[in-house]
């Protein structure tokens, strides 16, 4: 069996009493033995920051989902 991909996610939960919201990262990365059609964001850091209130998830830069420390520690598992 051909694992098709590997990810690397996060997810950060921050409430401090004025502001809650959940921070979701994926980066979706096809194995190079992979035969078939690929992901055009194959390889490409995707983020979400979605208010506490609510089901509906946001696409934010990942620089504003995540503190630049954050982001460091889940690129990091990818090497």
């Amino acid at each position: 069996m051909i694992r098709k991909i590997e990810g690397i996610t996060g997810t950060w939960d921050f409430e401090n009493g004025k502001e809650c919201f959940i921070s979701n990262y994926i980066k979706k990365i096809y194995l190079s033995s992979y035969k078939g059609p690929v992901d055009p964001l194959n390889g490409i850091a995707q983020c979400t920051k979605t208010p506490c209130d609510s089901t509906e998830k946001t696409t934010v830069s990942c620089n504003v989902a995540f503190t630049e420390n954050q982001l460091k520690r889940i690129e990091k598992r990818s090497t």
